[in-house]
């Protein structure tokens, strides 16, 4: 979970990882959105947040 800033209960951990899966594979025709956007809310960021930090860390590990 390093791609989040902060220490983590076990519960946010666990939001973090099924959301970086959710994100990183987007099911379609399906509520992953409602989904994605609670498991953000645990953490205390937004889903478009995640998107921006874990798009520029692909970014940052493609340019090193």
């Amino acid at each position: 979970m390093s791609w989040l800033p902060d220490r983590l209960s076990r519960e946010q951990a666990w939001a973090g990882m099924r959301l970086q899966e959710i994100l990183s594979h987007p099911a379609p025709a399906s509520d992953h959105e409602t989904h994605a956007r609670t498991l953000a809310e645990q953490l205390g960021i937004t889903v478009q947040q995640a998107l921006h930090t874990l798009h520029q860390r692909m970014l940052d590990r493609s340019h090193s």
